[in-house]
Order: C-alpha cells, then sequence, then structure tokens
C-alpha cells in the first residue's frame, strides 16, 4: 500500500485501519523539542545550500524556541515518527507577508508560516503535516502559505496537493492553499491531541 496521499478521492484507499498504529505523531513545541527542532533546521538549511536553493533568514520555525522572540498567535508543531523528529512547521493566523487576495465573505485561513523538515525523511513529512492541519483546523476555510520563490510554490503545490494562485497585477508572491477537510481516520496515521489555536480573532484568507 502507498503511503504518499495523492489526493482527496485516494484519501480513504491510502489510510490504514484502525486497528494498526499510527507511525507519526504531531504535537505543540516543548522544551524537550528544541534541540532536535534547532538540529534540524540547521541539517536542513546544509541541504538546500548544498543545492543552490534559497534559505531565508530569520526562520519563524526558530523564532518560535525563543520566548523572548516568539510572537503572538505564532505556534510551532512537531511531527515525530516514533523518537525521530520528521518535520516541523509554524502557523499563524496571519501571512508571514503582507498580501490582498480576492475572497469570498466568511472565508478564513490559518496561515503556514514557515516549515522544515528532515531532508534524508524516507516519506514526504511536509505533506502529512499539511494534510494533518487541514483537517486538525477544519473550522479553517482554508490551510494557506505565501512565498516569493516561483519554484519553491511549484514544488511546494505538487508535493503537499495545494492550489497555487499568483496576483495578477505581479509576478510574486504565489498564494499556496488547501481546502480544509476534517477526516477523522487521518487520526490513524497521525496521531495527535486536539489542536488548540491560541489567538481567538480569525482573519479572513
Amino acid at each position: 500500500m502507498p503511503r504518499a496521499i495523492i489526493d482527496d478521492e485516494l484519501l480513504d484507499a491510502v489510510l490504514p485501519s484502525r486497528r494498526r498504529p499510527a507511525p507519526y505523531a504531531v504535537h505543540p513545541v516543548r522544551q524537550d523539542d528544541h534541540e532536535p527542532v534547532a538540529d534540524l533546521d540547521q541539517r536542513r538549511t546544509a541541504w538546500m545550500r548544498d543545492r543552490g536553493l534559497p534559505v531565508d533568514p530569520g526562520r519563524p520555525v526558530l523564532s518560535c524556541l525563543s520566548e523572548s522572540t516568539a510572537v503572538r498567535g505564532v505556534q510551532l508543531w512537531v511531527l515525530y515518527e516514533g523518537t525521530l523528529l520528521q518535520g516541523a512547521v509554524a502557523t499563524s493566523l496571519a501571512p508571514a507577508l503582507d498580501v490582498q487576495w480576492r475572497q469570498q465573505d466568511g472565508e478564513t485561513s490559518l496561515w503556514i508560516l514557515d516549515m522544515v523538515t528532515d531532508p534524508s525523511a524516507h516519506d514526504a513529512p511536509g505533506r502529512w503535516m499539511t494534510w494533518w492541519l487541514a483537517s486538525a483546523f477544519h473550522r479553517f476555510t482554508c490551510i494557506s502559505a505565501v512565498t516569493c520563490h516561483e519554484s519553491l510554490a511549484r514544488k511546494v503545490a505538487g508535493l503537499h496537493v495545494m492550489e497555487l494562485r499568483t496576483d495578477a497585477r505581479q509576478t510574486s508572491p504565489h498564494l499556496l492553499r488547501r481546502r480544509t477537510r476534517h477526516v477523522p481516520r487521518l487520526r490513524n496515521f497521525v496521531a495527535c491531541p486536539d489542536p488548540v489555536v491560541t489567538v481567538p480573532a480569525h482573519p479572513r484568507c
């Protein structure tokens, strides 16, 4: 059975039965996660630089590890496979860049500010984190991210099965969106506590 989720139609066929233990676990960052997250970010940064990929300074994932630099409303989630940290994702109720997109009334979004994954992971941990967010935060309309790097946007859109949009008035930034859908069976693959957003205000997509 393939481990990669392709799209909504194949979701039920891919997810394991309830009798199987979930190979992944997600939880909000804790003190004992700080060192593994910092190490993961260093390895991922080195991997990207070796391949000539853009690396943004001041990553939100790292700022979440310090109380003095943490931004109100930004939360960090970590994904483990057993005892191995496979990924970390920083989320917020506001986008990382100040952009204006056309939206329908009542739409709300949880924004992915930053995501770091293990470059040696045998699976696609970033995809599992995105799918978990889209299910766990189904009270939002969508999970969104924005980037100025076209190559990165296209890669993430394809790998994480997200819609890619570019503002017609300019070539960047690029908006990535995935509609939310509550998928209870996803807990059979990604075990997690019920997530809580720390800030009640919900900006629109």
